[in-house]
Parts: structure tokens; C-alpha cells; sequence
């Protein structure tokens, strides 16, 4: 066989040659590109990670990141999935950790959302993760939580890239801190223990003498309880100007997600993680006139919630509410609430 023929045989082989198949990220990368959402979803569990990342996951990444952004609108469970699948690819990498705690946000998980972007802080500088120092400062100062919104923001304040949205945040902390101060409780005994009272139905509590003890139980609400778009309104006997706790156990099952095939027909599908987070979830807690704030409900194993409030009437009005959005492949309650003194 002459060389031409030769080269004519090699150039029909390799042209008859399937071209590769795209992988699962370029396919992922391809719907989001295209906002086909819940078909890019359907192949999350296909893509590979590199370990560790490498120049091109990063791009990735950001391109993940970017496609979640634009599902969060339509399905903010669906594109918290994505942000998460943009963070194993670049876990350290400022502009993802930052979207990904967007994205838990978006489904009312705010602890979760704060421990993503520690992570990074602790790592990291303010010079090299800007954008997180400062979403886990606003979170800090939004929450009240100023001694840990002065900490981040001073840090911020001292870099000139980030003085000045910095400054105006931690005069406002500095100042949150310094009335908090000015608030004193007595200090809690070292051997304080909960103790139930005699009587505690919620309609039979009654303060003690002065302030009650730390650590004492002054309200029991058995058998109350609320479920999704639920709404109760608890009455506690309590002491004006003291702090309590407030306990409250939530809990989640998880059912089958169901989905329409190309013919219309119902697919019921089993979640990939039956004890993940619930998306969209929004139990909340409001005493008397106070600002509401969440509670959390695990799936599987109860989440017990434990928030620190201050009384403002001698008898507490507690609203405990739902105002949740999270799919109707879950079945979600909020119970056993007590409160008690510290």
C-alpha cells in the first residue's frame, strides 16, 4: 500500500471515531448556561470532583456558582445544590464560599451559612476572602451578635479596600455593645440545675418570689404544638427585665419528591440525602413585642433550639409561627417549648 493510501486509510479511521462524551460538569455546565435547572439538577451526582482542584475546576466553580444565582429565583432548594457542587470544586475560593452562603441564607439556614464562611475567615485574611469578612460581619451585626460584628469589622476597617462599607458598621456594633453593657443581670449560680416547678401548665405558672433561680423551669406548655403554617400564642408568667431561655424541639420527615416525565406521567423519586437540610423551612419565635427570630427543625434526628431572651412584660406573649415555603415532600412540627430562667 503507497504512503498516500496509507494516510486516506488513518484519516477515515480517526474521522469515523465517536467524539467523546462531554462530561457530567460540562453537562451541568451546559444547562445552567441554557437555565434548565432541574435537568442540570438530575446530574449533580454524576460529576467528579478533582482533588485538590485544579485552575480549571476553579473556573468551573465560578460558573456553578453563577448558574445557581440564577435558579435561586425559581427553586432556591435546587440551586443551593448546585452552589454546594461549586464549592467542592473550590472550596477556598472567596467568590463561592461567599454564593453558597447566599445560598443557605435563601433557605432560612443561617447557622449553616455562618459556618461556611468561618471556615474560610479562619483561613483565610481579609485581604484574600474579602467578601466573606464581610457577609459573616453583616450576619454577625444583623443577628445582634456585636462582639463578633466589632471583631470582623475592625479587621475590615483596616484594609482600605474595605474601610469604608466597613466603618459606618462598626460605629453602629461598637455602639449595639456598649447598650448592651449598660443591661446587668445577676450572674447565674455555678451549681444552678433545671428544676421543674409544681405547677406548669402555662395557665398555672406563677413567678417566683422576685426573679426565680437560674436554671429554673418557670413555663411547660405541654401538648402544644405547631406544624407547617401553624401558629400558636404561648402565655409565660415571667419577670420583667429578666433573662430566660426558651427551648423548642423541631423535628422533619422527608417523603418521596415527585416529578412530571416527557409524557406527563408522576415520578416519585427518593431525596439523595434523607437527613440533609429542609429548603425553604421558617419556623420562627416572637416574644411579646421583640423582633421574630428562627428556629431550626432537623430531618431524622430532632434539632432542640435554645434562644436567650429578655422578658418585656411580666406576662410573655409568645407567638411561635410558620411561615415556611419548603416543598410538599416533607412533613415538619415545632413542640415541646419550655422556658426557663437564667
Amino acid at each position: 500500500m503507497s504512503s498516500l493510501a496509507s494516510l486516506a486509510l488513518i484519516a477515515l479511521v480517526c474521522s469515523a471515531a465517536p467524539p467523546a462524551a462531554p462530561s457530567g460538569l460540562d453537562q451541568v455546565l451546559k444547562l445552567l448556561g441554557q437555565q434548565k435547572c432541574d435537568d442540570a439538577f438530575e446530574l449533580v451526582a454524576k460529576v467528579e470532583v478533582p482533588n485538590p482542584p485544579t485552575p480549571a475546576s476553579l473556573k468551573a466553580a465560578k460558573a456553578v456558582a453563577k448558574g445557581a444565582a440564577a435558579c435561586r429565583a425559581s427553586d432556591a432548594g435546587v440551586a443551593l445544590t448546585f452552589s454546594a457542587l461549586a464549592l467542592r470544586l473550590a472550596p477556598s475560593e472567596d467568590e463561592v464560599v461567599v454564593a453558597h452562603a447566599e445560598g443557605l441564607m435563601a433557605v432560612q439556614e443561617p447557622v449553616d451559612a455562618a459556618a461556611t464562611l468561618d471556615a474560610l475567615i479562619a483561613a483565610q485574611p481579609v485581604k484574600k476572602a474579602p467578601k466573606a469578612w464581610m457577609m459573616r460581619a453583616k450576619m454577625a451585626h444583623g443577628f445582634g451578635d456585636y462582639e463578633e460584628a466589632v471583631r470582623l469589622l475592625t479587621s475590615l476597617a483596616a484594609e482600605p479596600a474595605t474601610k469604608k462599607e466597613a466603618e459606618p458598621l462598626l460605629a453602629t456594633a461598637k455602639e449595639g455593645l456598649e447598650k448592651r453593657k449598660e443591661i446587668s443581670f445577676p450572674p447565674p449560680r455555678p451549681d444552678a440545675v433545671e428544676k421543674p416547678l409544681a405547677e406548669t401548665k402555662p395557665a398555672e405558672t406563677k413567678p417566683a418570689a422576685g426573679r426565680p433561680a437560674a436554671g429554673q423551669v418557670v413555663a411547660v406548655f405541654d401538648g402544644s404544638q405547631i406544624g407547617l403554617g401553624g401558629e400558636q400564642v404561648l402565655k409565660a408568667k415571667l419577670v420583667k427585665g429578666q433573662s430566660y431561655v426558651f427551648k423548642a424541639t423541631g423535628q422533619c420527615t422527608r417523603s418521596m419528591r415527585e416529578f412530571l416525565d416527557e409524557d406527563g406521567n408522576v415520578i416519585r423519586v427518593k431525596p439523595v440525602d434523607t437527613r440533609g437540610p429542609v429548603f425553604g423551612m421558617d419556623f420562627r419565635v416572637q416574644f411579646g413585642a421583640q423582633d421574630s427570630r428562627s428556629l431550626s427543625a432537623g430531618v431524622g434526628e430532632p434539632d432542640e433550639n435554645r434562644l436567650t431572651f429578655v422578658a418585656d412584660a411580666d406576662e410573655e406573649a409568645i407567638r411561635v409561627f410558620d411561615s415556611s415555603n419548603p416543598g410538599k415532600e416533607v412533613t415538619c412540627t415545632m413542640g415541646q417549648f419550655s422556658v426557663v430562667a437564667q
